[in-house]
């Protein structure tokens, strides 16, 4: 039997056959077969058994096939940079779904191993507890992750129950830690006789195991596990609760987006209502503390908050006041030797707010800065823009539109020739503690310093030529990627340069202080702030100290995939 994913490859695989010859017979066909070819071959296995993977799809590009019964797979490529994907539905990718790039030319290519993990499913049944019928109720599955040195947890996909209270989660990448949360369900049927004040019964937003705060419990799944949970959920009435909002038409329908959050700062997955004629947002919530959120976007953005707690009745006091967030300063600082340069143009600066996966605008040179929110248990993105005042166009004063009240971790990065060597707000180092914004934006400027009198790091790599195993997204000729790791506060993402086939780089524009370099056969995407991840890589590095306008030199070996910390 066919099923979607097997159609597509041979649909693909179809295409590529026909457009390799069908399409181009004659002397156009032979001169393309003509043309040399690189034989790919090799063998794709599970990375937690060692057996091989049969119907697994690898493709090239410019050419694809599944692998036979004993894992093999032989592609035949005329470029001389080639990527690889493996994929197949249960399993993925060992390097998170990037392709396996390498150079034909001069890498072993006919004898390789390739690795899918296997993923793990999730089967649950919701127990109602004080009666009811747990049907259509929405679980959504949050991963634990270390995000900029914090725990965050980070929505995966979800699944609903049927009518026997069972739901199912599928392709769930392992090992990884999780927990499951439903949303808020009210049963649509109930009808409440008048002058009641219950508005009607259903299953309030809960996490299993537990909640995610402090030490909470989680779900610990390996790879290639079919683990079976039972939920129970207590059904409990619901209260009608009605958020003015006095400012309107600021908000509203006109684009003000109200969110019903738990004290925890959790959503608490409520659907809320904008009633146009009584200018009021309407939800239906069971007992608990929450707060409420109203942002605008477009030209004027614009946020309030209310918080209030549903005990045994329905609120009908509660104001929303929505108003428009005040720009946040910043101040551009350049203490380089070369006064031109110290008066070139600030302009080309960006600004984003990391709050969840979401919109991180940049520009591609210049300075960005990153916002990470400490009180928030899962994010939402929020991208937001940096510019000259009114009437401003030139200059180092700046303003930062869109930043709503609360604490957050600052990240700085600069493209230019030249390193961050301070960042600070009312003289509190932002590479150490948090940006408190407070109420109505009430904030000291963010001022941030450059210098460009910055050090170098020439490496040389031993064996720089990548195993025959060869994962990762390659971003030098090797595939090697060598990263100096700095001692004490990181504000930047960590520095790092591809290698050449010679196994020969340099990091430029380093902040004088001391490093640990350390070669990795592909590269990572290492969390600047995850200092127990940092901590264990650095240990298999090489310590350099670089001081300010000086290059030092440093020979190190390749950290393979097997030596790495998972």
């Amino acid at each position: 039997m066919f099923d979607s994913f097997h159609s597509g490859i041979f649909f693909r695989m179809f295409m590529l056959a026909t457009v390799s010859c069908g399409m181009h017979p004659g002397a156009a066909c032979e001169a393309q077969q003509a043309q040399e070819s690189h034989t790919v071959a090799g063998v794709v296995r599970n990375s937690m058994t060692g057996q091989p993977i049969a119907r697994a799809l690898v493709d090239g590009q410019a050419d694809a096939t599944l692998t036979d019964n004993q894992g093999r797979f032989e592609l035949h490529l005329s470029q001389r940079f080639a990527n690889l994907q493996v994929r197949r539905p249960g399993y993925t990718s060992r390097e998170n779904g990037r392709m396996h790039a390498f150079n034909l030319e001069d890498a072993e290519t006919t004898n390789l191993t390739l690795y899918l993990t296997p993923t793990a499913t999730i089967t649950g049944h919701v127990v109602a507890e004080n009666g009811g019928d747990p049907n259509n109720v929405f679980f959504q599955v949050y991963r634990k992750r270390s995000v900029r040195g914090h725990e965050r947890w980070i929505p995966m996909g979800g699944a609903e129950t049927n009518s026997d209270g069972i739901f199912k989660m599928f392709d769930v990448e392992a090992p990884a830690n999780y927990v499951l949360c439903s949303h808020s369900h009210r049963e649509q049927a109930i009808v409440v006789a008048p002058g009641k004040t219950i508005s009607g019964y259903g299953y309030p937003s809960q996490c299993y195991p537990s909640g995610m705060t402090g030490g909470a419990d989680v779900l610990n799944l390996s790879a290639g596990q079919q683990a079976e949970v039972e939920i129970p959920l207590a059904r409990q009435p619901f209260y009608q609760v009605t958020i003015a909002e006095p400012n309107y038409p600021l908000g509203g329908q006109n684009g003000v987006n109200v969110q019903i959050m738990q004290q925890d700062g959790l959503s608490a997955n409520a659907p809320v209502q904008w009633n146009a004629q009584a200018r009021t947002a309407e939800i239906y919530l069971p007992n608990g503390n929450y707060y409420a959120e109203g942002r605008s976007g477009g030209q004027t953005k614009a946020y309030g908050r209310v918080d209030f707690k549903v005990a045994d009745m329905p609120l009908q006091s509660l104001r929303l006041v929505v108003l428009p967030l005040v720009p946040v300063p910043v101040e551009f600082h350049k203490e380089f030797a070369n006064e031109a340069d110290a008066k070139s143009k600030a302009g080309a600066v960006s600004f984003s707010v990391i709050q969840g996966n979401g919109m991180n605008r940049h520009a591609d040179i210049g300075l960005q800065l990153e916002l990470m929110p400490l009180d928030r248990i899962t994010e939402t993105a929020l991208g937001i823009g940096l510019h000259y005042p009114d009437g401003v166009e030139d200059g180092d004063q700046l303003e930062l539109d869109g930043v709503t009240p609360g604490r957050y971790w600052v990240l700085a990065s600069y493209f230019r020739p030249g390193y961050i060597s301070a960042i600070t707000s009312a003289g509190v180092d932002l590479t150490k503690d948090p940006l408190v914004v407070g109420a109505g934006n009430n904030v000291a400027p963010i001022q941030v310093t450059v210098r460009n009198d910055g050090g170098h790091i020439d490496c040389t790599v031993n064996s720089p030529s990548p195993p025959h195993r060869i994962g990762g997204y390659s971003i030098g000729a090797s595939g090697v990627v060598v990263y100096a790791i700095p001692a004490g506060p990181r504000v930047s993402p960590i520095p790092q340069a591809g290698v050449a086939m010679d196994g020969r780089t340099q990091i430029a524009n380093l902040a004088p202080g001391t490093y640990r370099v350390i070669a990795l056969e592909a590269y990572r995407d290492l969390d600047s702030m995850d200092t127990n991840d940092l901590s264990q890589l650095a240990e298999k590095g090489k310590t350099v100290t670089v001081a300010a306008g000086e290059t030092v030199s440093v020979q190190v070996d390749v950290t393979r995939s097997e030596e790495q910390n998972p």
